[in-house]
């Protein structure tokens, strides 16, 4: 977004909501892993798109839902255990070693 704004047309050019999903190769390096990732129009998904990413076998991607809530009653101190929490499970996540590891986090 411009200050001041520029007509839409324009604008609508060089904005995108657009969020690429997947793994990310080397940008400096042009090769066939650029391709493998997964675009995605918009960044808030309807229902329907969560539960075909949570379900894709795409390029054998796996997906995991983590659940980020806690209990409110537990205040800030709750929060940062449920926050360390999750990092951990989302670390443990991409290591698994099940054979493939999760390529997409579903925070829950």
């Amino acid at each position: 977004v411009t200050n001041p704004p520029i007509d839409p047309i324009r604008e609508e050019m060089v904005m995108s909501l657009v969020c690429p999903v997947g793994p990310e190769a080397n940008l400096l390096e042009v090769g066939p892993e650029h391709c493998h990732r997964l675009m995605v129009n918009h960044p808030v998904l309807t229902l329907e798109q969560l539960e075909a990413i949570k379900d894709t076998e795409f390029r054998g991607w796996r997906a995991r839902t983590i659940d980020m809530t806690f209990p409110v009653g537990t205040g800030p101190q709750g929060l940062q255990e449920a926050l360390d929490e999750l990092c951990e499970q989302a670390a443990e996540s991409l290591t698994m070693g099940e054979g493939d590891n999760n390529q997409l986090l579903i925070l829950s």
